[in-house]
């Protein structure tokens, strides 16, 4: 999970967080010092039927088939954006049920530009939508946004801020 979310979460049978992580909080916060530790993921999601689905998705199965799915989070200043959960049932250490959860960013590759233009409340002079994942703004663009990574360096977290076009 690692290799392909941006984070990795350890929920308990509650569905809240285990532990305090900065990475966690500063993907969700954009504050590492922020603590996640006895919140839900759910605390996140501004839309009922994203909680609903996410609930039941991850208390609903007895088996530890893994499963994904996409709901909106809400984080620091009340931006939304898409993600998609990739989780499983693991029995921890202390023989008790735990969630494992990735989360990444995730974006519809049919409407890049559109997206942009929804983030940032800038929709005139709306460019065509490329089907491109790596389809880059032209930087004249009043639809430009830019998102930095989420990453973890040297076990800090290390956080860029979302920077929008004038």
């Amino acid at each position: 999970l690692h290799l392909v979310c941006d984070v990795v979460v350890e929920l308990d049978v509650e569905l809240r967080f285990a532990e305090d992580s900065p990475k966690t909080a500063a993907f969700l916060t954009m504050n590492p010092r922020a603590s996640t530790k006895g919140k839900t993921l759910q605390d996140y999601m501004p839309q009922d039927a994203d909680r609903k689905l996410f609930k039941e998705r991850m208390l609903g199965s007895s088996n530890s088939s893994p499963g994904a799915l996409h709901v909106t989070l809400m984080v620091s200043h009340g931006h939304l954006f898409k993600v998609e959960v990739f989780y499983v049932k693991v029995h921890g250490l202390d023989g008790r049920m735990q969630h494992l959860a990735g989360i990444r960013e995730f974006s519809d590759p049919e409407k890049p530009a559109e997206m942009r233009c929804q983030l940032s409340g800038r929709c005139q002079n709306l460019p065509a939508a490329s089907s491109s994942l790596n389809e880059q703004p032209d930087a004249s663009s009043p639809c430009m946004i830019g998102h930095s990574h989420v990453g973890d360096v040297g076990g800090q977290a290390n956080v860029d801020t979302m920077a929008f076009s004038p």
